[in-house]
């Protein structure tokens, strides 16, 4: 009775996977990427995705390998599926992964003409992220945004001051700084930069610089986002994590653990990848 609910839940979970897509991997790796590069299949596209026009280029930086870069798959198990999923390169415009990334289902990944998007390696999209770029968009290493969130460098109409007879542009880039932890449903709008090891609480408005903030390893929040405090880390190494999880499964009544880890292990959630 065991091995077959351990068969049913198998099949159960393959069930509820996307399938890898040989058609679209094969054709954006050769339409976007040199032969030589694309013969690798680095690229992986999980279940339905559309491509409304592939008119720029992809870069990968660092060594390349076999399905690197993951699209489509869903094992955080967040969101459902709406079978949206699509990516539009406009003329002359550079998407750039700098290693091993994963989107979760349902992304949307829309560059304009002449537009950048440049994700840094080990990062992680939760289900239904939405980045719309117009200008250029920088997403540091290591990062993690989650589900249902959206970065939109632009607010693509001027708006025009009528006291101070002014009017600003309607894009500007946006700078992710690496290790950051993005909650789920945030938004992330055109001028926004980061420290590294920033904390969003879900559901948050960012809209403006946050790097000129007191203090390192800050916590953001709001509508629009401030800062909360700093001085919290997201703990990212799966050998703290148990640890941590070894410690209040023993230790139920306890409000926290003491102790001093080393931040430098936080390279080792590389492995998931």
């Amino acid at each position: 009775m065991t091995k077959l609910r351990t068969i049913l839940e198998n099949i159960e979970y393959h069930w509820s996977q996307p399938h890898y897509n040989i058609f679209k991997s094969l054709y954006i790796n050769f339409r976007c990427l040199p032969f030589n590069i694309a013969r690798k299949l680095p690229i992986a596209i999980y279940g339905k995705c559309d491509f409304y026009w592939l008119k720029g280029k992809i870069r990968i930086n660092g060594p390349i390998t076999k399905k690197m870069i993951k699209l489509g798959q869903n094992n955080e198990f967040m969101t459902g599926f709406s079978h949206s999923a699509f990516i539009l390169l406009g003329k002359d415009s550079v998407l750039t992964f700098n290693g091993p990334c994963k989107f979760a289902n349902d992304y949307h990944i829309r560059l304009g003409n002449n537009a950048q998007l440049n994700i840094g390696a080990y990062t992680f999209f939760g289900g239904n992220i939405r980045i719309i770029s117009t200008t250029n968009i920088k997403i540091g290493d290591y990062s993690r945004i989650a589900y249902d969130s959206q970065l939109v460098d632009s607010n693509f109409h001027f708006v025009y001051n009528s006291i101070k007879h002014q009017t600003a542009p309607f894009y500007k880039e946006i700078i992710i700084g690496e290790y950051n932890w993005i909650g789920n449903k945030t938004s992330i709008m055109k001028g926004v930069k980061t420290k590294p090891h920033t904390i969003v609480a879900s559901s948050s408005l960012l809209n403006k610089d946050y790097t000129k903030e007191e203090g390192d390893y800050p916590t953001l929040g709001g509508s629009p986002a401030k800062q909360l405090t700093h001085g919290l880390r997201r703990l990212f190494s799966h050998k703290h994590e148990a640890l941590l999880l070894d410690f209040f499964h023993k230790n139920p009544q306890a409000a926290y653990y003491e102790g001093i880890f080393d931040i430098n292990s936080d390279k080792e959630i590389s492995n998931e990848f």
